[in-house]
């Protein structure tokens, strides 16, 4: 009866150290965060590669980044938080890069969770879609024990750029001021009668008949009629403008010493 309690506490005991060290551990995941994000054509987005605990805390890492499509984007850059005391990135700018750090001065303790390992820096090249890989080579905890971690990757899409292909001008047209002809315009006071303003060119010349009749000499009475017809001169005295001198004819002048001749000679 003793042997079969002392068996069935062995039985017991042994199921629940056997569950007990049985009980796989949970391994520590890196991720690339966030999961997804879209970036234009020749822009740039960054992404964050997360580590979700450090039971032991980290004396180093060594991983690998990859892009699934290489044609669709690059990695251009990569940057370290503050607590790596050596890092090394090589293979930048590419669609391959491999990153170290290390801890020597044991920032991260044991414990700690989200550590930040680096910051990744990728450029849109095409239109597409591509995944973002994480491999670990190394990953190291304080006491240098190997730490198992599991990666979860990411992705990005690169869209048509929403810019203009290149610079656009804008064409103002300017067009100057064109000279118009100046009209006078004269305005008469209320009743009068307009004038307009005489042009040289436009000024007509009236020609004004001037009778002149000569008396034979010893007439004095104008009136009385004599036998000797008195002789008539008919000449055209053109009219000049207001001001001017106007001139004897030679031909009056002579005409008139003619008939002064004649006279006398009667």
């Amino acid at each position: 009866m003793v042997n079969t309690r002392n068996c069935i506490y062995c039985i017991l005991i042994g199921t629940l150290l056997l569950a007990v060290f049985a009980t796989p551990a949970t391994a520590e995941t890196i991720s690339v965060i966030p999961v997804s994000a879209t970036v234009d054509r020749g822009s740039s987005t960054n992404f964050q590669i997360v580590m979700d605990r450090a039971p032991a805390g980290i004396s180093g890492y060594y991983l690998r980044i990859s892009l699934a499509n290489p044609a669709v984007a690059e990695i251009t850059g990569v940057s370290y938080p503050s607590w790596v005391t050596f890092k090394e990135t090589v293979g930048v700018p590419s669609d391959v890069v491999t990153i170290a750090g290390t801890d020597i001065d044991e920032q991260v303790q044991d414990g700690a969770t989200d550590i930040l390992l680096a910051s990744v820096t990728l450029l849109g090249d095409s239109e597409g879609t591509s995944g973002i890989l994480l491999q670990v080579n190394k990953l190291d905890a304080d006491g240098g024990d190997a730490i198992e971690a599991d990666t979860t990757g990411a992705t990005v899409t690169v869209n048509p750029s929403s810019g203009n292909g290149g610079s656009s001008a804008t064409v103002t047209s300017t067009t100057s001021p064109t000279s118009s002809p100046t009209t006078a315009t004269t305005t008469a006071a209320p009743g009068a009668t307009p004038q307009l303003p005489a042009s040289p060119a436009e000024t007509a010349t009236t020609a004004v008949v001037t009778t002149t009749t000569i008396l034979p000499a010893g007439t004095v009475d104008p009136g009385v009629s004599r036998e000797t017809p008195a002789a008539t001169v008919t000449t055209a005295v053109p009219t000049t403008a207001v001001g001017a001198v106007l001139p004897i004819p030679l031909a009056l002048i002579v005409a008139t010493m003619v008939i002064l001749a004649g006279s006398r000679r009667r």
